[in-house]
C-alpha cells in the first residue's frame, strides 16, 4: 500500500483499514448507515431496559467479570491497540490498560456510594419537607471517541454507562475500527457470561453518518 485511505470508492459500504507501521492492509469492516446506527440503537435500548431492572449488585458483578476479561487478555488487547494505532506496547500497556483497569477498579469500589439518593437542604420555608437527589438510568448514552486510544476510548464511557446503569452505543473512530471487531466479540462475551443482557453495549463503525446518528 502506498497511500493511506479509509474509503474506497468501488466498495462504499466499508471501512478500508491498514497497520499505519507497515501499511500492510487489514482488510475492511462495515461502514454503518443511519438506519443501521437506529437498529444498533434500538438493540440497546431493549437490553437497557432488562439491564435497569436488575440489582445494583448485577452490575458490580459484570464490571467484575470485565476487569477480570481484560487482565486475563492483556496481551492481545495490546497487540491489537499497537497493530490498529501504531503506538509502542509501552503507550498501550500504560495509555490502553492500566487506565483503563484503574477506572473499572475505582468504579467497583465507589459507584455504589456516589450513586445513592443524597438529601439536600430544603430551607427555612420548607422545614416540613425533605429533598433528595436521585441518579436514575437514562437509557441509552452515546459516545463517538477519537482513535489516539482505541481499547480505553471504547471502554470509559462504557464502563460509566453499564454503572449508571444505562446502555450505550459507541462510535468509534474510521482510523481504528479494525480493533473495534475484536472488543465487541470481548464485551459481548463479558455481557453474556455475567448474566447482563448481551446487547447492552452496541459499538458502530462508520463516517460521518454513522457519527450523526449517534448524536441524533
Amino acid at each position: 500500500r502506498e497511500t493511506a485511505s479509509t474509503t474506497d470508492r468501488g466498495r462504499p459500504g466499508v471501512i478500508v483499514c491498514w497497520d499505519p507501521c507497515t501499511m500492510h492492509d487489514l482488510g475492511t469492516v462495515k461502514a454503518f448507515s443511519a438506519a443501521d446506527v437506529k437498529a444498533a440503537s434500538l438493540r440497546a435500548r431493549e437490553a437497557q431496559k432488562v439491564w435497569a431492572a436488575m440489582p445494583f449488585s448485577q452490575r458490580e458483578h459484570t464490571l467484575n467479570v470485565l476487569l477480570r476479561a481484560v487482565l486475563d487478555n492483556i496481551e492481545t488487547i495490546t497487540r491489537v491497540a499497537c497493530r490498529d494505532s501504531g503506538k509502542t506496547r509501552v503507550d498501550a500497556a500504560l495509555g490502553e490498560i492500566l487506565t483503563t483497569c484503574e477506572k473499572l477498579r475505582w468504579t467497583i469500589a465507589n459507584a455504589r456510594r456516589w450513586l445513592k439518593p443524597e438529601y439536600r437542604e430544603s430551607g427555612l420555608m420548607n422545614l416540613h419537607k425533605t429533598s433528595r437527589v436521585e441518579f436514575n438510568p437514562v437509557g441509552v448514552v452515546g459516545a463517538i471517541v477519537a482513535f489516539n486510544y482505541p481499547f480505553h476510548n471504547v471502554f470509559n464511557p462504557m464502563i460509566a454507562a453499564l454503572a449508571a446503569g444505562n446502555g450505550i452505543v459507541v462510535k468509534g473512530s474510521e482510523y481504528t475500527a479494525w480493533s473495534t471487531k475484536y472488543y465487541s466479540r470481548l464485551i459481548r462475551e463479558v455481557l453474556s457470561a455475567s448474566g447482563a443482557p448481551p446487547d447492552l453495549v452496541q459499538i458502530v463503525t462508520g463516517f460521518g453518518e454513522a457519527g450523526e446518528a449517534v448524536s441524533d
